[in-house]
């Protein structure tokens, strides 16, 4: 047989020699001593587990709180937009990432656009 999880095997050998041999002793060991010696595997798992489920929960709560930030960010864009002393022209918004009115009226062309592939062959 192959177990590719290592507490697995562990706890099929700990169940088959106390059910089938539990007075007697393998490999130097006694079936205590075993158990013993090999907990660490079982107890490593179970961190490892406990681990998965508060990154599982961590992620959770990451998308919800981005879900509020995005919503504050919207709000705050749109208040720099609205703003007389800023609005869609200012360096501000331009700063942000965003394309002000006065560039997107000049003509100003993006490279990588709409221009039609090639069809030579």
């Amino acid at each position: 047989m192959k177990y590719r999880n290592t507490g697995q095997w562990r706890d099929v050998i700990a169940k088959a020699w106390q059910e089938n041999a539990e007075s007697e002793s393998f490999a130097g060991m006694t079936l205590e001593e075993f158990k013993s010696v090999t907990q660490n595997t079982i107890a490593e798992r179970e961190t490892l587990e406990k681990l998965r489920r508060d990154v599982s929960g961590t992620i959770v709560r990451r998308k919800v709180a981005d879900k509020e930030t995005r919503s504050k960010n919207k709000r705050v864009v749109y208040a720099i937009l609205a703003s007389p002393k800023f609005g869609a022209d200012s360096d501000l918004y331009r700063s942000l990432g965003y394309v002000t009115d006065i560039e997107r009226a000049s003509g100003l062309k993006r490279e990588g656009g709409d221009s039609a592939p090639s069809t030579d062959q």
